[in-house]
């Protein structure tokens, strides 16, 4: 028995042909916005808990990272206030609890859980530099403003480098050297900026580095 089979012909494969192409024009660029949907939504993700681990160590330590890669290790300082102790009996305390002065601070040796295995990368531009945001009030407004200004100045960041910018701002990376080992971190105090006295207010933002 003979079965006759009936190809396609040229024309109906150039049809279908033309029909996938139309197709694929309008699946490809849903497809490439929902992974760039999916690469904010985790950049935001990533911003709130690199937010978070920043303000957790200075809420454990009474300091600031030096760097964003030390939020990632469990070695470290606490900064310890002695200012309810009495004059007399500071020394004692200091030699008890085995402080280290530096900085016009008193620091001891402390561990904690880290913060991150890794510092989170940032999906959108594929490294992990970000900027943190410090918050200034200003103490008394200028003449001619009713209320205090709240001020904010991004510091760059990057695995190595915590903070880096803004040059009109300034900082204090204090080293606490405990045996042969010295522990970095920053600190961030009152400023004037603008010719104002403005009051540190905290680490309260974080971006991706533009």
């Amino acid at each position: 028995m003979i079965i006759n089979q009936k190809g396609f012909t040229l024309i109906e494969l150039m049809v279908a042909l033309v029909i996938l192409t139309i197709l694929m024009g309008f699946a490809i660029p849903e497809v490439l916005n929902q992974i760039n949907l999916s690469k904010f939504e985790t950049q935001k993700a990533n911003i709130k808990e690199i937010q978070r681990a920043i303000n957790q160590h200075y809420a454990d330590r009474g300091i600031y990272p030096s760097q964003l890669e030390d939020l990632t290790k469990t070695e470290g300082v606490i900064k310890v206030d002695v200012s309810r102790i009495k004059a007399d009996d500071l020394q004692s305390y200091i030699d008890k609890n085995k402080l280290v002065a530096s900085g016009g601070n008193y620091y001891k040796r402390k561990d904690y859980a880290a913060y991150f295995t890794v510092i989170p990368v940032d999906p959108v531009a594929g490294n992990s530099y970000w900027e943190v945001g410090v918050k200034w009030v200003e103490k008394s407004p200028p003449p001619g403003q009713d209320k205090p200004k709240e001020i904010v100045k991004w510091y760059r960041t990057s695995l190595m480098n915590y903070p880096g910018a803004p040059p009109e701002v300034s900082y204090s990376k204090i080293g606490v050297a405990i045996g042969s080992t010295t522990y970095n971190h920053v600190t961030v105090s009152n400023q004037v900026i603008d010719g104002i006295e403005c009051e540190f207010k905290g680490i309260v933002k974080v971006r991706p580095k533009p």
